[in-house]
């Protein structure tokens, strides 16, 4: 709970129309998601909803990867690799991990890919009470 006129900072990773109902059932349910937790619309219903005001929203994008990939951390094209050698070899990985394992693996790398070409969009809200 924030006093009256406190802020609060917070990330949150939004869906975009680019992300398929497929894909978002494919990698929501290994990960723990629930698919509404991702609808930017219902976020900051949530937040109105409970009090509190938007003061500032900045949608990210795929800037933060961008950087990363500039920077030569390569984050993204390292797990677009990964996802490569993931869905060419699917009965290895999940032989030597199992499926559960296999298809976190594979949405946690896919969840990297998915900011850098716009299908996620991280947000950071700035909230006040």
């Amino acid at each position: 709970m924030l006093k009256p006129g406190g802020r609060a900072v917070i990330f949150q990773m939004t869906a975009t129309d680019w992300l398929s109902p497929a894909e978002a059932a494919f990698m929501w349910p290994p990960a723990g998601i629930h698919s509404a937790s991702l609808d930017p619309q219902r976020f900051e219903a949530a937040i109105t909803g409970a009090g509190l005001s938007i003061v500032q929203c900045l949608q990210l994008h795929g800037e933060t990867r961008e950087r990363l990939e500039e920077d030569g951390v390569a984050a993204s094209s390292k797990q677009l690799l990964r996802v490569s050698r993931m869905l060419r070899n699917r009965a290895a990985y999940e032989e030597r991990f199992g499926t559960v394992a296999y298809e976190f693996m594979l949405t946690d790398c896919l969840w990297g890919v998915y900011q850098m070409i716009g299908k996620l969009n991280p947000r950071i809200y700035v909230l006040s009470a």
